[in-house]
């Protein structure tokens, strides 16, 4: 585990509006997950500083590397994503030591931020619904 410790003095980002401020209103610390070296985990203790914002209040820091409340680094997140383009999600999931579901959820972020939205206006749904009441198939209701 390698402890982060942070700058004191130092002009903090807010996250709500950019503006830059030297007050802190809280700091807690968070464990970070980041690229593995060699075959060694890495685990970051991050100091997470709310900032005193004059503007928007007591906000989070902006970190470029860390998404607000995120548990792993934006690169290992992009590193998960690449795996993901060329091996199953639970390969991916043991080779970095991570839930399955982290990684399924880290792959369908960056699915979403590189695909366009799919338009949906003119889909019908045509699958068969199942009344609570019975175990019969019938119409979906409209």
């Amino acid at each position: 585990m390698i402890r982060l410790e942070p700058i004191r003095g130092h002009r903090r980002c807010c996250s709500g509006c950019g503006a830059l401020t030297a007050a802190i209103h809280e700091l807690e610390e968070r464990r970070v997950r980041d690229l593995p070296v060699f075959e060694h985990r890495v685990e970051l203790l991050v100091p997470r500083v709310r900032v005193a914002c004059p503007r928007c209040g007591p906000k989070l820091e902006r970190l470029r590397w860390l998404a607000p409340y995120a548990r792993v680094t934006q690169r290992l997140a992009e590193s998960v994503g690449r795996l993901c383009g060329v091996m199953a999600i639970r390969h991916v999931a043991r080779y970095f030591g991570l839930d399955w579901k982290t990684v399924k959820d880290l792959d369908r972020a960056r699915l979403e931020r590189s695909l366009d939205p799919v338009d949906l206006d003119g889909i019908e749904r045509s699958l068969p619904w199942t009344s609570s009441r019975s175990r019969r198939v019938t119409a979906m209701p409209r």
